[in-house]
């Protein structure tokens, strides 16, 4: 049970943090990966050589999501070069850190064009390319629900943007046999949440009251999401589609005070 035995894993945005602990997971339950990153040469191919040590025909694929050529190249290689494609997660993620109120039109843009764009594109290149059965995991996070911090509010329009796009490839790919899921995460210990809650100085604040707010009295580990991420890649997870699974020790639902 729970096994991905031979079965081919790309994952947009899998050379840190949560990507990072997901291609893991997902090569020590018997997958191959492809991981795809924009940045950082040097990051990646020490994350390359994690994974391949559990998984050794693993690959790198460097591209630029905001890019469609390179994003539609990125999902065609990676099927080419491992045999075949049978999950994709969408990880990767950029934003700007400014408000509605203040963004430029040109950063609001851009931040819709490389995680809305890059899902959207991705998935019309996997629609011809996944295998039936195939799984498609989006990772984003709980603020969709409510309001969102100040510096992150660009960033949860794109990924209830996103969210819409998940609900509308599930029954687009269902027929298939394909599942289409998303986790919602909360506060997590990542260089992403660092960036984000830091320039205003809130970050050791919010894990003040991540903890407080979490009905187990935590922070959330990037392994916490690998695990329900490697799960809804398996067999058994085979009739859960379209859906939303908050991965955030119970904020979500928590009192606000």
């Amino acid at each position: 049970m729970f096994s991905l035995n031979g079965k081919r894993a790309l994952i947009a945005g899998g050379t840190r943090g949560v990507g990072l602990e997901m291609a893991l997971t997902l090569a020590r339950m018997g997958a191959t990966l492809a991981l795809n990153y924009g940045h950082n040469d040097d990051a990646a191919a020490a994350a390359l050589r994690q994974v391949r040590e559990i998984a050794p025909r693993s690959l790198l694929l460097k591209a630029d999501l905001e890019d469609e050529e390179q994003t539609r190249s990125m999902v065609r290689r990676a099927a080419r070069e491992l045999g075949g494609l049978d999950i994709f997660i969408m990880n990767a993620v950029s934003t700007t850190t400014k408000s509605l109120l203040t963004v430029k039109p040109h950063s609001f843009w851009r931040t819709m064009a490389m995680n809305v764009g890059g899902f959207l594109i991705s998935a019309q290149e996997l629609g011809g390319i996944i295998s039936d059965h195939g799984r498609v995991l989006l990772i984003s996070g709980n603020t969709t629900l409510r309001y969102p911090t100040p510096t992150t509010e660009v960033l949860g329009v794109a990924k209830a943007a996103m969210e819409s796009i998940l609900r509308t490839l599930a029954f687009a790919l269902g027929p298939r046999g394909i599942t289409v899921n998303g986790l919602g995460l909360g506060l997590f210990e990542t260089e992403s949440s660092r960036y984000a809650l830091g320039l205003d100085n809130s970050y050791d604040e919010r894990v003040k009251a991540t903890q407080q707010r979490s009905a187990l009295k935590r922070m959330g580990k990037a392994s916490d999401v690998a695990a329900v991420a490697g799960f809804l890649c398996t067999d058994e997870a085979a009739y859960v589609t379209g859906q939303m699974i908050m991965v955030d020790g119970g904020i979500s639902i928590a009192c606000p005070q």
